[in-house]
């Protein structure tokens, strides 16, 4: 489904084994009672929930929806996934999964995930909401929307992609510049600082995974100023640029020691929720006090948490913990 809320109408409206007149008397007698409703606005577009992610299992049993409408019909849970959230346009997945097949579980969650992105590109191509191709412009506006400069490099300090901010520093030639496609410093020994600096961050992953750098940049004015030079771990590379190895923030004296949990989110492609996730983490709540915090189930703190480490590239919390540190304590390049 893609709806104009502005309008108030379907944009596009599709179901399959589903009688019309079950789905008129959902929509006249139970959606807006429906307990669902508000707890999947929560989840960021492309990442799925079920029933269990949003509410305890007994109380959906015992409401209203479920005794009325879900059971004599057979439905037991609800698969679903914004595909598109604009001010525009809201376009939705919903799989209603029956009683007999009990609640999904990770599996079921894992498919709707990987199918959420060819969901998302058959909508741009087949223009129903008349736009540019999804995944390219949350890319894009999800990095121009940070005041901080970002800088996706290759190996060889190749410019793969710069944020608005970063744009306008190149403009500026202040700190840094793009020659040729090449990210270089405006002070020659500081672009040779910053080059060792990209090498060490895309080397070969170690033992302890390749080193963060802190790389002390002069502006043209004497005044301070900061490279965060962040790896980008292999697994990462093909959700956010296939050809970055590196992010690269730059930010000024004060805020240096800011910039790390918004650093991996951008970096690493995380949403909105995992990133707050990923900074209760750091702050050193555990998941069910992170869980309490965001007024939702253990369940879906732990799913966050794993997706955390598959983007990460790791298998235990206490690698993630080690790697986003890596930046709070990478050594200062000067």
């Amino acid at each position: 489904m893609v709806l104009d809320p502005i309008a108030n109408q379907n944009r596009f409206y599709a179901n399959w084994n589903l009688a019309p007149e079950l789905l008129k008397a959902y929509n006249e007698n139970y959606h807006a009672d429906n307990p669902l409703n508000e707890g999947g606005q929560r989840f960021d577009v492309g990442e799925p929930f079920n029933v269990p992610m949003l509410m305890e299992t007994g109380r959906w049993l015992e409401s209203r929806v479920y005794r009325e409408f879900g059971r004599p019909n057979g439905f037991l849970d609800n698969i679903a996934v914004a595909l598109l959230k604009t001010p525009s346009r809201l376009g939705s997945l919903a799989i209603v999964r029956g009683e007999e097949a009990g609640f999904s579980g990770p599996r079921e969650i894992e498919i709707i995930r990987l199918l959420a992105p060819h969901l998302r590109k058959a909508i741009s191509i087949a223009d129903l909401i008349e736009m540019r191709e999804l995944t390219a412009r949350t890319f894009e506006s999800s990095f121009d929307a940070l005041s901080v400069p970002v800088i996706l490099v290759d190996e060889c300090a190749g410019v793969v992609h710069a944020n608005k901010a970063a744009r306008d520093v190149f403009a500026a030639g202040d700190v840094v510049r793009s020659e040729h496609g090449t990210l270089k410093s405006i002070a020659t020994d500081a672009s040779e600082r910053l080059e060792n600096a990209i090498v060490d961050a895309t080397g070969e992953d170690g033992p302890e995974g390749p080193a963060a750098r802190v790389v002390y940049l002069p502006r043209s004015d004497g005044q301070p100023s900061f490279a965060h030079v962040l790896p980008i771990h292999t697994g990462a590379r093909g959700r956010i640029e296939p050809a970055a190895t590196a992010a690269i923030f730059v930010t000024p004296a004060p805020g240096a020691s800011s910039l790390p949990v918004q650093a991996w989110a951008s970096a690493f492609g995380l949403t909105q929720t995992e990133g707050r996730v990923l900074g209760l983490l750091v702050e050193g709540y555990s998941a069910g006090e992170i869980a309490e915090r965001l007024e939702v189930a253990d369940t879906t703190v732990r799913t966050h948490i794993a997706r955390l480490m598959e983007k990460a590239g790791v298998k235990r919390q206490s690698e993630l913990m080690r790697l986003v540190m890596q930046l709070h304590c990478a050594p200062l390049v000067r």
